[in-house]
């Protein structure tokens, strides 16, 4: 009966598990008809379908490198095992969504395990990059030797200035002068090396890969970028979604570089025709221009991202924020780890009604620990002497949703200590008492929800749980006085609301053992995931409460993420395995992979 189904009939149902690796492979399994059917949906994207970079989808791809290319590969060393039996599918023409970043790091990882089975020679620092950055550039002209049309592509190269090869040890880099000239040079020149690549790729002469439905675009901005973006302007005008990652601190203080880059970013956001979402990170400088070419596009906008950009260096910042104002119909905001955000600033956010707006992420604190070790190092404690701050347009702007909020973030802490000074201590006063007020008032109807929780605001995040019963993920961390308060932690287990499914309680070393045993004391919720991922000194004795937890809610429990610095032992680990299906010490799941 099922095989009587046509192609297409079947294919439009597994469209619905796309991002359920688990039942995809399943269907793999019933027989050949479903095989085919279902293989296209797997590797249409396998990287990101992969909680962790393997080599098994590297090691496939391979066996479809043709002379030219094992021929290149060899004179550097890379050696390619030979097709013991032939492939049941192309496995590349699949191929929708290529990110350079995903298959650089997937690639790392096949050499490393070729290397463990002696199978590849061991690299190390700039030799082990050259060789990856050539074997990379293979993979990405096998999959441009296809009829591949590729709807997601992502050339974003600035995450590899964290290599340590570049700045040294990554704690010292953080110390290092970004303006540093000897320090701009090498890391420009680094780059340059990935961005020449790109455009090697992107020219090559035998593609035949199309990228007329291309619907999403990330790159950086550097110099070679004016070159890749003006690839892009001739290849489509159907981009949905642009992603600009900035590397701000490696400006090379010549105008006209940062000219010509402005004007090719400006050109290709105003030559879309369908642009929906557009994210900028860092490049603060920038951010005017760029938001001057939205103007265009005001009505379509569903999506704007802004993530670390510093509004006191923008003259005029307010201007920004009005431009934003008059995209009616955004579905979703981002202002993440930004300074100067201040009322007069977001002003106009206060005066629009957003009313199809869903997720709003505004996470005015940043990681602190920078600070707080430039601190040590200048002798000179940073100032804490918080004034009790108020946001009344981010407070309207929460009224004005009228409870259609469904994602709301606001921050949490990411550092905890005890054994700081008393003048080294990490304070907030975000999110103020009037924002929080208005999300206990207006956003009954939350399903995934984000806070740093401080004494002032627990009545609000109190009557927020009471009242929300569609909460599906809770994501918190508290401040020091609240960790320890056996009340609080009682008060939170009787209140969770009973269909959540997934908790992070994301509070550092001084979570003791005594925490878990108030947190399950009435919690009447069955988690389906649990999430603890500051917390290093979990230990077998944690692990034991927990499980015996998952046990009483009937096995409810599928996944438990650790700290990677957790003291569980193989022992302890074997033991709960028997009762939670996945425990990692990944820190936290990556949620777009399953589902939440």
């Amino acid at each position: 009966m099922v095989q009587s189904l046509p192609p297409e009939s079947l294919q439009g149902i597994f469209k619905f598990f796309k991002d359920d690796k688990k039942t995809l492979h399943s269907c793999l399994l019933v027989n050949k008809f479903w095989s085919q059917c279902a293989v296209p949906f797997l590797w249409n994207r396998p990287f990101e379908l992969s909680s962790k970079p393997t080599g098994k989808i590297i090691e496939t791809y391979s066996k479809f490198f043709d002379k030219e290319s094992q021929k290149i590969l060899s004179s550097y060393g890379i050696f390619i095992n030979p097709i013991i039996k032939p492939n049941l599918f192309d496995y590349p023409i699949f191929i929708k969504s290529l990110q350079y970043n995903y298959i650089y790091d997937f690639s790392s990882v096949w050499l490393q395990e070729g290397h463990d089975k002696g199978q590849q020679k061991c690299y190390s620092g700039f030799e082990k990059t050259n060789l990856l950055r050539i074997f990379v550039k293979e993979l990405f002209k096998l999959f441009f030797s296809k009829k591949s049309i590729i709807e997601d592509l992502s050339f974003n190269v600035i995450r590899f200035l964290d290599a340590p090869d570049i700045a040294g040890s990554r704690l010292v880099s953080r110390f290092r002068p970004y303006r540093d000239a000897s320090y701009i040079k090498r890391a420009l020149e680094y780059l340059s090396l990935f961005e020449e690549d790109i455009i090697e790729i992107l020219s090559y002469e035998n593609s035949k890969i199309s990228l007329n439905h291309l619907q999403k675009l990330e790159c950086g901005a550097n110099r070679n970028d004016v070159i890749i973006m003006n690839i892009f302007r001739n290849l489509t005008k159907s981009i949905n979604t642009l992603k600009f990652n900035f590397a701000s601190e490696l400006r090379n203080n010549n105008g006209l570089d940062d000219q010509n880059i402005m004007n090719t970013m400006k050109n290709l956001i105003i030559e879309q025709k369908y642009l929906k979402s557009v994210s900028i990170r860092h490049g603060s400088q920038h951010v005017p221009e760029l938001i001057n070419s939205l103007e265009f596009h005001v009505m379509n906008l569903t999506e704007l991202s802004f993530d670390k950009i510093d509004f006191n260096v923008i003259p005029s910042a307010e201007k920004i924020f009005f431009t934003i104002s008059l995209c009616k119909n955004l579905e979703k905001l981002v202002v993440s780890n930004c300074q100067g955000i201040t009322n007069e600033i977001i002003l106009p956010l206060g005066n629009t009604t957003f009313t199809n707006l869903e997720t709003l992420i505004f996470t005015k604190v940043h990681n602190p620990i920078d600070d707080i070790f430039r601190a040590f190092l200048t002798g000179i404690p940073r100032n804490n002497h918080h004034i009790q701050l108020t946001l009344e347009p981010l407070t309207n702007l929460i009224m004005g949703t009228n409870g259609n909020l469904k994602i709301l973030r606001l921050g949490r802490n990411l550092l905890y200590s005890r054994d700081l000074p008393n003048d080294f201590v990490f304070t907030t006063t975000y999110p103020p008492i009037d924002v929080m007020n208005a999300v206990s008032l207006n956003c009954n109807n939350l399903t995934i929800f984000e806070i740093h929780i401080r004494r002032e605001i627990l009545p609000h995040v109190i009557k927020l749980l009471e009242s929300t019963n569609q909460l599906i993920r809770f994501i918190f961390s508290a401040e020091m006085d609240l960790v320890d308060d056996e009340g609080f932690w009682k008060n939170l287990s009787n209140i969770l609301p009973i269909g959540l499914k997934d908790l992070t309680i994301s509070i550092g070393p001084v979570f003791w053992l005594v925490v878990l045993y108030w947190l399950f004391d009435n919690m009447k919720c069955k988690l389906e995931i649990l999430q603890f991922p500051l917390s290093i000194f979990i230990d077998d004795e944690y692990l034991c409460i927990i499980t015996q937890y998952a046990k009483l809610m009937g096995g409810t429990l599928k996944r438990l993420a650790l700290h990677n610095s957790n003291k569980v032992t193989e022992k302890g680990l074997s033991k709960a395995l028997l009762v939670i299906e996945n425990i990692t010490n990944t820190g936290e799941y990556n949620h777009h992979q399953i589902g939440i």
